[in-house]
């Protein structure tokens, strides 16, 4: 654990139960007052009057304020146990997934608990609720997810655990849920501030600066947190296997997810009703069903030795952690690529078939049930959505038999065909509109459109003509040539599209000043930026000492929206003068604006205590922050 963060923690902590001691000791003097004023009414009984002034002007502000400070003080000693939707598992019924959980928990000296049940993540994690709602009165649940039981192997699932319970050994989940509930108060108090009209205020602002450092602060425990819960786990299974287990559910929850849920989305577009067996297609699926070339495998394990995480992110990345133990990410030719690929093969036993044994079948069908009674309703309103648009395709297919459609038809027609049929069978239908009409632009354009999603060079030229033919459509032509330029790595052409529909749409008054400024009110998304660009960009960022963190965002854009707008906030070193700003920022911008860093439209802007505001929005969006 990092010592400054630690301190940073132990300091906050420090702080908390000083105020909680204050409240507490201000709590009993005031009810001690109060106490002291009624029994001196009781004795001077004889005189109400006295009484009733005593009780208005000393006794029911005292009282007022007692309450006041005991509401406050309420949620810390108690807090409510939030149910979970979850299938708890019973030690009788599953002795040898207890066993497991027993050896991990003694491994690594962790308390005990409670409840274990099984949830639909593909993770594992342990949750501190109350007994009888006593906040010091912990009921622990260690929560298992079924797709983790199914991708990993016994070893690899005690890996998990350890890192689960190092969790709870150290007793991470304190200092977590203590900086969480300060920002979460300080923004309830932001948020009232913000409806009375005072989003500006001396005092917001220094609530804005709080959050960002509370939020620092957070992320960098968070972190912290996870390297610590590693070596844990490192030392009761070996750190070769927690890697590996890190590995497989990172590679569940991207390549995996991606296949598996394509199929069974085009399974609701067919049918009524929602599979009872969800988990046992997901099983086969792990044993052979989906075709995943071998080249995916290469490039998802080459981008994990890559990727470092960002300082706004609560887990540090694989690489990040592997570093961290000295162990190593397998490449596609090692030893562990066999047993990643065993995933998929019908000699694999999952952790679900040799913990829960005879009961492996049972525990899939339960949870199968659950995720149907959970996603129902989703799947019929899905279903009928599909029906809707087969019902009007029908329709409008009856029209055109009796009567022939007119263009508006024809092109509706297009759309519904290209939902539920594809592209290809969508361009007939666009080339068919053309054919009756050669003035249809529309069609026009879709055909276009369509040619370029074929990768069909005569979409570019398609295209063109059309913005000679009607200037309003360079902004949406543009965007598809774009988007088809950077999909086959022609970054130049792609540049060159953007900047002709940015400098088009700038000759309109109101697109110029939206693009043009940065305002304390505007709104900004998080960027669509590749690692590979971020890497870049950091790279040019970090030759300036004087820069003390950056973020990258997106400018919500009303009237030209599809065209982003990158902003790139640095908060410097106080150090740092204005002349020196402008010069960073100048090389900064020489370094970044090109084809192969950042060719689009960006501002860099400094944050300082004026513009707090729009530090505390950046800061506020997870992930933007990049140094």
């Amino acid at each position: 654990m990092n010592k400054k963060i630690r301190f940073k923690e132990r300091f906050l902590g420090a702080l908390d139960i000083l105020l909680t001691a204050g409240m507490v000791l201000l709590d009993s003097v005031i009810l001690l007052f109060i106490i002291a004023f009624i029994d001196q009414g009781i004795i001077a009984e004889e005189d109400i009057a006295i009484s009733i002034v005593t009780s208005i002007l000393l006794v029911i502000p005292l009282a007022i304020v007692f309450f006041l400070l005991s509401k406050a003080l309420f949620p810390i000693f108690f807090q409510k146990d939030d149910n979970t939707d979850i299938f708890i598992v019973k030690r009788e019924d599953f002795p040898k997934l207890y066993e497991t959980i027993d050896e991990v928990r003694s491994i690594c000296k962790c308390p005990k608990i409670h409840v274990v049940a099984l949830d639909f993540n593909n993770n594992a994690y342990i949750k501190e609720g109350s007994k009888f709602y006593l906040a010091n009165w912990k009921k622990r649940y260690l929560v298992i997810g079924v797709p983790l039981l199914l991708s990993l192997n016994e070893r690899e699932l005690k890996a998990v655990l350890a890192h689960e319970c190092g969790h709870l050994s150290k007793v991470h989940g304190r200092s977590t849920y203590r900086i969480s509930q300060r920002i979460n108060k300080l923004l309830k108090r932001l948020d009232k501030l913000k409806k009375k009209g005072k989003p500006n205020s001396i005092t917001a602002r220094l609530i804005k600066r709080y959050i960002i450092v509370l939020n620092n602060l957070y992320f960098q425990v968070r972190k912290n947190n996870e390297f610590e819960a590693d070596i844990i786990a490192s030392r009761a299974v070996g750190k070769q296997a927690l890697i590996n287990s890190l590995i497989k559910m990172e590679f569940y929850d991207g390549i995996f997810n991606r296949y598996f849920w394509d199929y069974i989305t085009k399974l609701n577009n067919t049918s009524e009703k929602v599979p009872k067996d969800i988990y046992f297609l997901m099983e086969n699926a792990m044993k052979g069903n989906l075709e995943i070339p071998i080249e995916v495998y290469k490039n998802f394990l080459d981008q994990i030795k890559v990727y470092y995480s960002l300082p706004g992110s609560t887990h540090p990345s694989i690489a990040e952690r592997a570093e961290s133990l000295d162990a190593t990410v397998p490449t596609i030719d090692g030893s562990f690529n066999g047993d990643l690929l065993s995933i998929f093969r019908d000699d694999y036993e999952s952790a679900l078939r040799t913990l829960f044994r005879s009961e492996s079948n049972s525990i899939l069908n339960n949870m199968s049930l659950k995720w149907k009674e959970l996603f129902e309703t989703r799947w019929k309103e899905n279903y009928e959505y599909i029906s809707d648009l087969k019902t009007s395709l029908h329709d409008l297919e009856s029209i055109e038999k009796e009567s022939g459609l007119t263009q508006k038809q024809r092109i509706d027609q297009a759309f519904l065909v290209e939902e539920l049929e594809g592209i290809n069978a969508s361009l007939k239908v666009f080339k068919e509109a053309v054919k009756e009409d050669k003035l249809n632009i529309s069609a026009k354009f879709h055909i276009a459109r369509i040619f370029l999603l074929k990768d069909i060079e005569a979409g570019v030229e398609f295209f063109n003509t059309l913005m000679n033919e009607d200037t309003q459509l360079i902004p949406n032509s543009c965007y598809h040539l774009i988007n088809y330029y950077l999909h086959n790595g022609n970054r130049s052409e792609a540049v060159r599209y953007y900047n002709y529909a940015v400098n088009f749409m700038k000759t309109n008054k109101e697109v110029l000043a939206e693009r043009s400024n940065v305002y304390k009110s505007d709104d900004f998304l998080l960027h669509d930026l590749s690692s590979k660009t971020l890497d870049k960009i950091k790279h040019e960022l970090e030759k300036h000492e004087e820069i003390k963190k950056a973020y990258i965002v997106v400018k919500k854009l009303t009237i030209s929206k599809d065209f982003p707008l990158y902003i790139i906030a640095i908060k410097y070193k106080k150090s740092c003068n204005k002349n020196k700003i402008k010069s960073i920022q100048a090389k900064i911008i020489k370094g970044i604006y090109n084809e192969e860093i950042l060719p689009w439209d960006f501002q860099i802007i400094p944050l300082t205590s004026k513009n707090i505001s729009i530090e505390y929005n950046v800061d506020s969006i997870f992930g933007a922050r990049i140094l």
